[in-house]
């Protein structure tokens, strides 16, 4: 397994049709989410400080 910490506009970029486990933070809350393309991946937006991360599992 391999693990890659991206900010939104790269986690964009990465998820494809192929199926991926993400890891969303936001603000220390943490939840899992199976995604199988760009539209179904969602990663609200906070402020500049508190930007949020996906950990990408494929």
């Amino acid at each position: 397994m391999r693990v890659v910490v991206v900010e939104e506009e790269e986690a964009m970029e990465i998820v494809s049709s192929v199926d991926y486990r993400v890891i969303v933070s936001l603000n220390a809350q943490v939840k899992w989410v199976n995604v199988l393309s760009v539209e179904t991946l969602d990663i609200r937006r906070m402020s500049a400080r508190n930007r949020p991360f996906a950990s990408i599992a494929r």
